[in-house]
């Protein structure tokens, strides 16, 4: 079963932090993303779980009218099965119910 979250707890970051290591050289640490969760207002952090494990991510800032997207992950393994793109479907449908 596929799931999509928005994650507003440092409890779950360790699956984030894991997907960073093999998504990305530079890789953010887990005070960027400490620092986002505290900052519910403007910074989103958006999971997709496939049987209850975090498998990709999304995060993103609410500027005005606009969001921008901060970082996108899926994890290797779990590529080229359209999770992404659902993924990405999600997070536009949650940033137009903002308006």
């Amino acid at each position: 079963m596929t799931s999509f979250d928005r994650l507003t707890s440092a409890a779950e970051l360790e699956a984030i932090l894991a997907l960073d290591a093999v998504c990305f050289h530079r890789p953010w640490t887990r005070a960027d993303y400490e620092r986002e969760l505290q900052d519910s207002g403007r910074c989103f952090l958006y999971v997709v779980r496939v049987d209850g494990a975090i498998v990709g991510y999304c995060s993103f800032w609410r500027v005005f009218d606009e969001i921008h997207l901060n970082n996108f992950a899926i994890h290797p393994s779990r590529r080229s099965q359209g999770l992404g793109r659902a993924l990405l479907a999600h997070v536009l449908g949650e940033a137009t119910a903002f308006g």
